[in-house]
């Protein structure tokens, strides 16, 4: 179903064969959100030592997030300055919202044989 605005709903928010392969690659994000709370990739940026800065965004309308933890994934367009350079990939040189996560975070091709 296609979409506009703030990614609260699944759905197609733009115009995918509006992707320009010669500025442009499709990044995969995967994380989880809660049911009552939805995320989504807001920013992506890598700087220049190489670490990849992402931040997130969540929509929390009654100021409490429930416990349970749903995974969605996003496919998104992204100048490709933005990104790592393919030689330089696989990378765990990630900050999501300006930390490291306890569980790691990668930047790597994908899909992805490892």
């Amino acid at each position: 179903m296609r979409r506009s605005g703030r990614p609260l709903r699944p759905g197609i928010y733009g115009d995918p064969a509006g992707v320009d392969f010669a500025t442009e690659v499709l990044v995969v994000f995967s994380s989880g959100q809660s049911g009552t709370c939805p995320g989504w990739l807001a920013g992506i940026d890598v700087d220049d030592t190489g670490t990849v800065r992402i931040t997130t965004g969540r929509h929390v309308a009654s100021g409490v997030c429930t416990d349970d933890y749903r995974h969605y994934r996003m496919v998104l367009a992204v100048s490709r300055d933005l990104v790592p350079a393919e030689h330089d990939l696989p990378t765990d040189d990630v900050l999501v919202d300006g930390q490291v996560l306890g569980t790691g975070s990668l930047v790597r091709q994908y899909p992805s044989a490892g």
